[in-house]
């Protein structure tokens, strides 16, 4: 972590100590990374501030959107809302987005804050907090959490610990990622020897697929769509597939990385149907062609082997769109 970025850790850790309410929030759709640190970092203020109480302060974290099943068993799960507040707050603390749209529903709740302060490590991060705590370099923001427990001399508990490396082990792709360094490995080398039981942490993130989950995304990927000489792999997740299978979309989000990891296919693309001539756009690239430069053209944004954007036109017409614009973007790469 840069001496800027300590100097604004230790602010932070002022206005943490002088708020009474307080928000924390994460990305709309959470992933491992968003809920990990999320919760991580709720733990490290509750050891600082100590025990919530109404008469003492009051701490509520925010996502838009549910959280999938594999990340039931994170600790203090139970304590993430998905359902807008009116309440202001002192301080409102952004875990893991790269822009204010990003939050989705509980943009409302950011922009009634009194201070703002985001915590993020996405190369296509846009400032949108009076306080940017911005490390691209990082693997992941659960990574910049354990970092920033460390500048504030808190201790890691094997609760903080789980939340922590589940944050390194997803946003890493399981630790595969070239944004995987020696400080990461150390990172989650350190949480093993606290007593971070890593091994049912990978179970239940990757092994706990549920037979309607497996029945859906074996279904989805025998429809897949390969094109540009096999380089790029598709897969359109219609409400209909998933209506017939009884799964949501959070159940198949890792139908991108399946597609990805296909030899020959270097760009894996899964579309989600969002209805209303709406749809999400997936990537995930092999590390040849950087996904997020293509999705930051086209207003998302993410990390070069891991991103999205959204269209809006029908899943359906979003293939030949995305067929055609990622041809153009590969030969301009070349």
């Amino acid at each position: 972590m840069n001496q800027q970025n300590k100097n604004y850790v230790n602010k932070l850790k002022e206005l943490i100590h002088n708020a009474q309410k307080i928000a924390l929030i994460g990305h709309k759709d959470p992933d491992g990374d968003c809920l990990g640190s999320l919760l991580g970092i709720f733990g490290l203020i509750q050891q600082m501030k100590g025990k919530i109480e109404d008469d003492h302060y009051q701490m509520h974290v925010y996502v838009d959107g549910e959280t999938p099943d594999n990340f039931q068993f994170l600790p203090d799960i139970s304590k993430i809302d998905n359902k807008v507040s009116d309440n202001i707050y002192d301080l409102t603390l952004v875990l893991d987005a790269s822009d204010k749209n990003r939050l989705g529903t509980m943009k409302s709740v950011f922009e009634k804050s009194n201070i703002t302060a985001v915590i993020d490590h996405h190369i296509t991060h846009k400032p949108f907090c009076d306080m940017t705590i911005l490390e691209p370099t990082y693997s992941s923001t659960g990574e910049m959490i354990f970092q920033l427990a460390k500048v504030w001399g808190l201790n890691i508990t094997q609760n903080i610990g789980i939340c922590l490396y589940t944050a390194m082990l997803t946003d890493t792709g399981r630790f595969i990622y070239s944004s995987t360094s020696v400080n990461t490995l150390l990172a989650a080398a350190e949480l093993m020897g606290l007593g971070v039981p890593f091994d049912k942490i990978a179970q239940e993130v990757y092994g706990s697929d549920k037979k309607e989950v497996y029945l859906a995304k074996s279904y989805l990927q025998s429809q897949t769509i390969f094109a540009l000489d096999g380089l790029l792999a598709i897969i359109v997740m219609s409400r209909d597939v998933l209506d017939k299978f009884g799964v949501y979309q959070k159940d198949v989000d890792g139908l991108a990385e399946s597609l990805r990891d296909i030899a020959g296919v270097e760009i894996g693309c899964l579309i989600k149907d969002l209805g209303s001539n709406n749809a999400k756009v997936s990537l995930r690239s092999k590390g040849t062609y950087d996904v997020a430069k293509f999705s930051a053209s086209n207003g998302g944004g993410g990390h070069a082997r891991a991103a999205g954007f959204n269209l809006e036109m029908t899943a359906e017409h979003c293939i030949p769109w995305m067929i055609e614009a990622l041809q153009t973007y590969i030969e301009g790469a070349k």
